[in-house]
């Protein structure tokens, strides 16, 4: 029997019903249990593998990775390391602006990081020296221009080739 009105108990039921003082739970006395806090890992969208030990960051509007022509350029250059594109993990830093390095160390742990321009810098990272290697406690970081920059101009590709032969 379905009742939708409560008024109809008192019609239904001719029994009084009693909370017995041992039933009784005392409100606001118990602690609830704490419950485990998951943190969510971030779910980057990146071209290559996410396990490798390089972690290349670029900025482009218009792709979704690297503009073909750029793409020719990174494959060439990775080519002459002994290296291919399924070697490192790519990531486009435009659709991921929020993203903090903290972010990108946990999800990639990268062991060489390459930055290709100020645009694709991770929100909480300052530019470090151009074409200048450095060692940080986690990783190796190569900073440089952009691939738009570097097209323009053969001293920037020469610049960024020879630290990147080391690196």
């Amino acid at each position: 029997m379905k009742v939708e009105n409560p008024a109809a108990f008192d019609f239904i039921m001719h029994e009084e019903l009693y909370l017995l003082h041992h039933d009784k739970t005392k409100h606001g006395t118990t602690q609830a249990d704490a419950l485990p806090v998951e943190t969510l890992e971030p779910d980057f969208n990146y071209m290559g593998n996410r396990s490798s030990s390089y972690l290349i960051l670029v900025n482009y509007k218009d792709s979704e990775f690297l503009p073909l022509e750029h793409n020719t350029a990174l494959e060439s250059m990775l080519n002459r390391k002994d290296m291919q594109l399924k070697d490192v993990a790519i990531v486009n830093m435009f659709n991921c602006q929020l993203t903090n390095m903290q972010m990108l160390t946990a999800f990639f742990n990268p062991q060489k990081l390459i930055i290709f321009g100020n645009d694709a810098l991770p929100q909480d990272m300052e530019a470090p020296e151009l074409n200048n290697p450095q060692k940080t406690e986690k990783h190796a970081v190569l900073f440089t221009l952009s691939f738009e920059q570097m097209m323009q101009s053969n001293e920037y590709k020469k610049a960024f080739w020879e630290q990147m032969k080391i690196f």
